[in-house]
């Protein structure tokens, strides 16, 4: 998105480019407009620059509301063609006041929104908070119009006693902020694929319209992401109950956003994939716990499959590590090599290494890093 920014930036609302740009662009998704409904009520403003053809919308708010103004400005990611911009001012009585704003483009999709909010007379009717401000609108009026302080304190107390709403979905309200996102996974599929090559991480499927979800995480973001662009692959025998694969095929890879919630290690990644499960509850999850097939029936050839390949992984990786600290006379026994190297500071190869040198009697000294006698329990 940083890149599609530096080419369209400066460029005239007339220009081709643009144009194509904003074309592409269809409305907002349900969490935007969610979201947008309980700016405008706060600090949000509504703007037209040519007579109410189109809108946009624009934010402004303090230094200290800085982190906030970044969550809304990812919000609204593929809307935004601008950094956020910073405004500094001296007040009456001498003091240094700054702020931080940014707007979206001029776009039709704001349209509907100033249906809603600009009339003749100017009121908030109570028809539209009643018809139109939900939990999740909610949420983000209350932290546009406090800090960020009080609006995490106050926004999980006050939801719950108004909507009736448990805590999981309060944090599902006030949504996670991902690392990367690709607003379109149909043109941006290539950029997905090769970012993420080798990489671990939990990701996340938006549908546009929806705003329903699908979470799941892989040791090579790019190779699992290539699968998922693999007609072969999605629409094969064996994947034919997994819902974000119908709904891919059923509304096409356009009004979907693929999302990079975090990237972690590989011994984490279930864990972290996990609380992303409990804390967003996606919809297009059939599995409530991370890497298993828990709710899910296998066939018995399936499941025979499954453990002659699990005995196999066992047999080659299934080894611990000792660790013999000379310094402390300590003796630490680990799950694994990589969590043995990363305890002493150095990689799973170099442990692997040592092991292969002291066999072969190539080392002056047994101790790894002058320190440690390295023993591996296969």
């Amino acid at each position: 998105m940083n890149k599609l920014r530096n080419e369209l930036k400066g460029l005239s609302p007339n220009s081709k480019k643009l144009k194509q740009y904003k074309e592409s662009l269809d409305k907002l998704s349900q969490v935007q407009w969610e979201a947008a409904i309980g700016l405008i009520l706060g600090d949000g403003s509504l703007q037209t620059q040519n007579g109410g053809k189109t809108y946009r919308m624009k934010f402004e708010w303090g230094e200290r509301s800085k982190i906030y103004l970044d969550h809304v400005y990812n919000l609204f990611d593929e809307w935004v063609l601008s950094e956020p911009h910073k405004k500094t001012r001296i007040s009456p009585k001498g003091n240094k006041i700054t702020n931080w704003g940014f707007q979206t483009i001029s776009h039709e999709a704001f349209n509907s929104l100033a249906q809603l909010f600009i009339n003749k007379n100017k009121i908030i009717s109570t028809d539209l908070i009643k018809n139109h401000l939900t939990p999740r609108g909610l949420a983000w009026n209350i932290g546009s119009v406090w800090s960020l302080i009080i609006y995490v304190s106050l926004l999980i107390l006050i939801t719950a006693l108004i909507f009736n709403m448990n805590f999981d979905n309060i944090l599902y309200t006030l949504s996670i902020v991902p690392v990367r996102t690709y607003t379109n996974a149909d043109t941006l599929k290539e950029l997905a694929i090769q970012e993420n090559k080798g990489r671990s991480g939990v990701y996340r499927w938006r549908h546009l319209i929806t705003g329903k979800t699908y979470v799941g995480s892989s040791i090579n973001l790019g190779r699992r992401f290539r699968d998922y662009y693999n007609y072969s692959f999605i629409t094969h025998e064996k994947n034919k109950s997994m819902i974000i694969y119908k709904a891919l095929l059923k509304h096409g890879y356009s009004l979907f956003k693929l999302e990079i919630l975090e990237y972690c290690d590989v011994d984490n990644i279930r864990d972290r994939e996990q609380y992303y499960l409990d804390t967003l509850k996606p919809e297009y999850n059939l599995l409530p716990t991370a890497g298993s097939s828990l709710g899910f029936k296998h066939s018995e050839g399936s499941l025979a499959k499954v453990r002659k390949h699990l005995a196999k992984l066992n047999a080659e990786k299934g080894f611990k590590v000792e660790v013999l600290d000379t310094k402390t006379n300590t003796t630490v026994v680990y799950d694994s090599a990589m969590k043995a190297a990363k305890a002493i500071g150095c990689d799973k190869s170099t442990i692997l290494y040592q092991e292969k040198r002291l066999a072969k009697g190539r080392l002056d000294s047994p101790l790894l890093k002058k320190r440690y006698v390295i023993k591996i329990m296969r």
